[in-house]
């Protein structure tokens, strides 16, 4: 009897050691694939606030406007690529915006749209500079026209 004490001390310690590594155990490339790209979102303020002229046809005022905006990912080097080519993409979505024209700032439809096509150019400069998709979804989190 003493015997199968001492074998059943061992597989409980081995069972408790294989346990207590398991957090640490390489994960499958499928696993990690899956990882990249599912599970809770993930959210980077691109800083600073956007601020550009828009055209005003009506006006010979100068017009501003100002964006604060935030890109969704579920993929961490997504986020990653866009923090390290931060310039780049603020380069690019500052172009966009200033070819904007007042009367389409004033309407939802055309915040949706700017919107639309800011998410494409932030896609095309993740996938030029980093060979990544790109984000999900972009947010205005503060939207002023003057």
């Amino acid at each position: 009897m003493p015997h199968l004490s001492q074998r059943h001390r061992i597989h409980t310690l081995l069972l408790i050691t294989l346990i207590a590594l398991l957090p640490f155990a390489p994960a499958s490339a499928a696993d990690e694939e899956e990882g990249a790209t599912s599970g809770k979102p993930i959210y980077l303020e691109i800083k600073p606030p956007f601020v550009v002229n828009i055209n005003d046809k009506l006006s010979t005022r100068v017009r501003f406007m100002q964006l604060k905006v935030q890109a969704m990912s579920r993929n961490q080097d997504v986020i990653d690529a866009m923090e390290l080519n931060r310039a780049p993409l603020r380069h690019a979505i500052i172009l966009l915006l200033a070819e904007q024209e007042m009367n389409d700032m004033r309407t939802i439809q055309g915040r949706n749209r700017v919107r639309d096509e800011m998410l494409g150019v932030a896609r095309q400069v993740v996938m030029d500079q980093a060979g990544l998709l790109g984000p999900d979804a972009l947010y205005f989190t503060d939207f002023v026209v003057q």
